[in-house]
Parts: C-alpha cells; structure tokens; sequence
C-alpha cells in the first residue's frame, strides 16, 4: 500500500507506477486502486480477481498526455499585452472517447490568484480508407 498525503496533490503532476507483482505478493485474488486519504474518492483498476503479473505495470498519474501547452510560463508587465499560448489537443496515441481536464492558469492577481479553464476533446475512430 502507498499512502500520501498532501491536499493539493492534484495540483501537481506526478506519477505512480507498480511493476514487479510477484515478488511476495499473492497474485490469485487482488484489488489495485487509488483513493484519497478520506476514502471518498477513488479509482479502482480490479477488484478481487486474479489481474496482476510480471511484465505489466499500472500507472496513476495526473499527466494528461493528449494536452500541452505552447508555453507553461510567461509574464506580463503592467499595461502591457500578453502573449498568446496556444492549448495543443492531440488523439496521436488515446482510442476513441471522451476525455476531461483542466489548464490551470495561476498569476499573481489577487483578485483572480487562480482560473481553471476546463477542456474537453471527443476522439472518433478512423473512417475507414
């Protein structure tokens, strides 16, 4: 079990990942999932099944790979006009299907300190040639 506990881990990237299952571990009946430290919100891979084994990793992680920015940081001078930054939505490597997120933009405004803009990207699959 990995336990962590930091209230605004969402707000950072990171990335868990589990290889070698084998080792000690009792693969014939297993559950795999993440949660909050409350219990209250979760993600749950498997449950009760016999699912892991080596050569297969899991991975959580907060990294949205189908989303990028043209820059992730910048400043602007008071008065002056900001730079465009261009939001990249790529399908290259994701299957069909909906998919959610959010670009979190912080400054130093202290009336707008914070703004979530969500993104959405509906992928289809390829029309036949």
């Amino acid at each position: 079990m990995v336990n962590m506990d930091a209230p605004d881990l969402l707000q950072h990237k990171f990335k868990i990942q589990y290889h070698s299952f084998t080792n000690g571990f009792d693969t014939s009946r297993v559950s795999v999932g993440i949660e909050n430290s409350d219990s209250t919100d979760g993600l749950q891979v498997v449950f009760n099944a016999a699912y892991l084994k080596d050569e297969l990793a899991i991975e959580f992680s907060t990294a949205l790979p189908w989303i990028s920015l043209s820059q992730s940081s910048g400043s602007v001078e008071v008065g002056a006009d900001a730079d465009y930054v261009d939001l990249i939505l790529d399908a290259t490597d994701i299957g069909p299907g909906t998919y959610e997120g959010f670009v979190v933009i912080e400054s130093n405004d202290a009336t707008q300190g914070e703004i979530s803009l969500p993104v959405r990207l509906e992928v289809t699959a390829a029309a036949p040639i």
